[in-house]
């Protein structure tokens, strides 16, 4: 427009006059170096002349004529001293003179033609640059007002139609939502007392507990009871098979003494006092029959003895030689027996203070392995310690998967661990899992439930497996999970549902992998790889990512 034009005129003539000062400038240097040049090409002709004199003077002959002025009288011939000037100096300070003036000359006509062209500049302009800017940007401002109000009415126009369609769309969703809400109030009514209902359940079931930690840290010190109690088991059992040896040692030692019982051997030992008389006892035997045998021979050898006796006496006496041969006989099978005797209780002793110091060791172990071998379930039904154990550690998995599925099944569902599941044939006792109905406040199979039900009730398991894992695992998280098929199965509202749960699972650092056929996936998933068949060319990859 003209403004531009006047604002770009003033704008170059600024520019000249910028040059004009250079080229004055210029102007005023030239014009020294001309002076300059003119003294020194006037110096060197003057020293030139008084050369060329010279030599004239010095030519010059009396009644000879002048070759200058033809005079053949020389009355003033020039004097002075010679210099050292050739003419090619002189030329050249002549030339450069010259070639200077040319300079100058194109310089002043250049400066000319620039003066020219600032008064036809501003003639152009007819005002100064700054005042030219100021009405320029002016004009910019309001032409960029304008053109964002335009673009601001049309766009204006554009979200006016796009809110009177969303504002109809409204008006249905709010009728829809009244009908809703009128649903959700009785759901809520309904699920508030469930939640009573279910925190009184918890107060009953968390018992002296007072938080979450406070029972995790029960169930740790638990699992540490039963670490002893497993280490108790190892220990009692092999204190078992010595017991079972030393019961073994002790038998034997039956078999070959004349009790029929260990109870027998502790009521057939004497105290250590009667045991001492009656050694005493037989000590003084001994001694007694020793003394009277010597008596007996040193009556003999006397002859004070008689060798022939009475019929009478001679019987008499035979048969109290014979009652003490026998006697003597029995005595030394009865010490021998005793011998005997007394090597064996000395064995049942030691066997019996053995089996008193095991019991007293293995008297606690023994009572763990009881309590460990005591686990029952809810009917009272034995279960085996291990049972027991994944019993417990499947009621946590089972802990952790259900605010996933309470999430999936917008809070009707829960799992809970049953002794039996009625919909399996083979299955340990205690590890059977039963569906809660919260809606209806009933107990339902896992059978009964449909398709997608069945399937983020199994994704839920899985997420609650990763959750028991990652914290029970001595710091080892599981950062990828990968889920294959499934999602055709669920409907639109579970589906929003699952992918939530997902993306928050991706949100927390891990990588969650979905293998589907689900076209409405590709679109919810920004990064994935595609898979295309073609049927003359097997399949193609397309990798998909996001910006």
């Amino acid at each position: 427009n003209e403004l531009s034009l006047r604002l770009d005129a003033s704008k170059s003539a600024d520019k000249e006059r910028a040059r004009l000062i250079e080229s004055s400038g210029e102007i005023g240097r030239k014009a020294k170096e001309l002076e300059q040049a003119r003294i020194q090409a006037q110096d060197l002709a003057a020293k030139w002349i008084n050369n060329s004199a010279l030599e004239l003077a010095a030519k010059l002959i009396d009644g000879e004529e002048c070759i200058v002025c033809g005079s053949t009288n020389h009355p003033h011939p020039h004097e002075g001293s010679p210099t050292d000037v050739q003419r090619e100096e002189l030329d050249g300070a002549r030339a450069l003179v010259a070639r200077i003036e040319a300079s100058l000359t194109a310089t002043r006509e250049d400066h000319q033609r620039i003066v020219e062209v600032i008064k036809e500049l501003n003639k152009k302009a007819g005002a100064d640059t700054a005042s030219l800017q100021i009405a320029y940007d002016d004009i910019d401002t309001q032409v960029v007002a304008a053109k964002q109000a335009g673009d601001t009415a049309s766009q204006l126009r554009k979200d006016l139609a796009e809110s009177r369609s969303q504002i109809e769309k409204y008006k249905t969703q709010i009728a829809s939502d009244h009908v809703k809400i009128a649903a959700n109030t009785k759901d809520i009514e309904n699920k508030t007392a469930e939640i009573e209902r279910l925190s009184q359940l918890i107060q009953q079931a968390r018992g002296s507990f007072t938080s979450v930690a406070e029972r995790r840290e029960s169930i740790a010190t638990r699992q540490d009871h039963i670490r002893h109690i497993i280490k108790a088991i190892t220990a009692f059992e092999d204190a078992h098979s010595r017991c079972t040896e030393a019961a073994a040692v002790m038998a034997k030692a039956l078999a070959n003494s004349a009790f029929a019982s260990a109870n027998e051997v502790q009521e057939a030992l004497l105290p250590q006092a009667e045991i001492n008389a009656l050694e005493e006892q037989i000590s003084n035997y001994n001694l007694t029959k020793r003394q009277a045998g010597a008596t007996i021979e040193e009556t003999e050898r006397s002859g004070l003895v008689r060798t022939e006796y009475p019929k009478p006496l001679t019987k008499a006496l035979s048969r109290l030689r014979r009652i003490h041969e026998e006697a003597t006989s029995t005595h030394a099978l009865a010490k021998n027996a005793l011998a005997q005797h007394e090597e064996q209780v000395g064995k049942l002793r030691a066997g019996i203070e053995n089996l008193q110091t095991l019991e007293k060791e293995l008297g606690p172990i023994r009572r763990l392995a009881e309590l460990a071998q005591g686990a029952r379930l809810e009917d009272g039904t034995p279960i085996p310690f291990d049972t027991w154990v994944i019993m417990r550690q499947f009621e946590r998995v089972l802990e952790a998967a259900n605010p996933y599925l309470e999430r999936f099944s917008t809070g009707r569902y829960q799992l809970r661990r049953v002794s039996l599941d009625a919909s399996r044939k083979s299955q340990q006792a205690g590890l059977g899992l039963a569906i809660i109905d919260l809606n209806t406040d009933t107990e339902r199979s896992p059978a009964s439930l449909s398709g997608g039900e069945t399937f983020y009730s199994s994704l839920a398991l899985a997420l609650g497996l990763v959750e028991v894992i990652s914290s029970e695992a001595g710091g080892l998280d599981l950062k990828s999970m990968l889920i294959d098929e499934g999602f055709g199965s669920l409907d639109q509202d579970a589906l929003d549902k699952v992918m939530i749960g997902l993306q928050r699972l991706r949100d927390s650092g891990r990588t969650v992998g979905v293998v589907s056929h689900v076209a409405e996936m590709q679109q919810r998933i920004s990064d994935g790889i595609e898979i295309k068949h073609a049927k003359s060319k097997g399949s193609t990859l397309v990798i998909h990512a996001a910006d």
